[in-house]
């Protein structure tokens, strides 16, 4: 229904979330630092760079680009069958998309594919890794705080069973495709 909507379409509403997204990592970097530190025991210097540092730069990137990456693309070369139209490539979003966090990067690796969902128009439907609590926790917190609904939905946290059950019932779902979109980032 949120897709349907239309509420992510316009640049100007995927702008807003992805400054919301901005805000919420730099309003809580101490939280971040600390959910990390609880869940992987990782030093604090290579969590404020990756988890951090880096989902704010990638932030940063996308909120200046918006813009250009988004406008249609105009098709060169001359062709008599097609004379006088004029041809261009026009970026459309997929729907909703399907976003599972891994547990190694909880906040670089979902952050970081949230916000390119988001950016294309997307809605996303995130579901964090129950493998580090503190951290998936506080991405629902901070996602239910800061950014709007409509946009971002997380799953998974509360919901009796295991990691498991809720796999197989998200996977169920067909989020307006033939198939479900799932980014599922790695490294």
């Amino acid at each position: 229904d949120a897709f349907e909507s239309g509420f992510t379409l316009p640049i100007a509403n995927r702008r807003i979330a992805l400054k919301a997204m901005l805000r919420m990592v730099t309003e809580n970097e101490k939280e971040i630092l600390d959910a990390v530190w609880q869940d992987l025991k990782r030093p604090t210097g290579e969590t404020l760079y990756y988890d951090f540092l880096l989902v704010q730069g990638e932030l940063r990137k996308l909120i200046k680009n918006l813009k250009r990456w988004t406008r249609p693309e105009r098709v060169g070369g001359f062709c008599l069958l097609t004379f006088p139209s004029s041809q261009w490539i026009e970026k459309e979003p997929y729907g909703v998309v399907l976003t599972i966090g891994p547990f190694n990067y909880p906040f670089l690796l979902t952050n970081g594919v949230v916000a390119g969902a988001i950016a294309a128009g997307n809605n996303v439907i995130l579901k964090p890794s129950l493998d580090v609590p503190a951290s998936s926790l506080l991405l629902a917190d901070l996602f239910a705080r800061y950014v709007d609904p409509r946009v971002v939905s997380v799953v998974g946290n509360g919901i009796p069973g295991d990691g498991i059950d809720v796999m197989n019932a998200l996977l169920a779902e067909k989020f307006g495709l033939p198939e479900p979109l799932i980014l599922t980032p790695y490294i």
